[in-house]
């Protein structure tokens, strides 16, 4: 992951302040946020299922089936 120093973020914030103005900046950073944030969202609900469909696990439900005498309630 890069590295960036507050002069090239300040560099950064100047660039897009003359290239979407004032009044389009904060919009356009409320919509960064819920975009990473939804990502982030997706990202968790594909490991959690990625955990749940795994091997390992799917033995160990087998296991704990086998031990109960393939009784369940």
């Amino acid at each position: 992951m890069p590295h960036f120093s507050a002069s090239t973020i300040v560099l950064l914030v100047i660039v897009a302040l003359l290239f979407f103005g004032p009044k389009r900046l904060p919009e356009l950073g409320r919509a960064v946020g819920n975009t990473l944030k939804e990502f982030k969202k997706g990202t968790r609900e594909m490991i959690a299922e990625e955990e749940l469909h795994s091997p390992v696990q799917l033995e160990k439900e087998n296991l704990e089936s086998k031990s109960s005498g393939g009784m369940e309630r």
